[in-house]
């Protein structure tokens, strides 16, 4: 599923969520890009893996893994 397709698009954990419980999702994942080409987590990345990994818990719908990818290829999983 793509919730976003534009540059710096900033997304909420509620959309997030809300599109899981919509499809019935029995678990998540969450990719998105980073343009700079550094797929080092960002603040923002690292606090919204916290929020998700906690609401998504209490929802009982686990959220598995946070990735980020880069035009080059390169990945970055976001951990607590």
């Amino acid at each position: 599923m793509s919730l976003l397709a534009r540059p710096s698009a900033s997304l909420r954990v509620n959309t997030v969520l809300r599109t899981a419980l919509d499809m019935a999702a029995h678990s998540f994942v969450l990719a998105h890009n980073h343009p700079s080409g550094d797929p080092t987590p960002t603040r923002d990345d690292e606090a919204m893996t916290l929020e998700l990994r906690h609401l998504a818990a209490e929802l009982h719908v686990p959220f598995k893994a946070h990735v980020i990818v880069t035009p080059s290829g390169r990945y970055a999983a976001v951990h607590e």
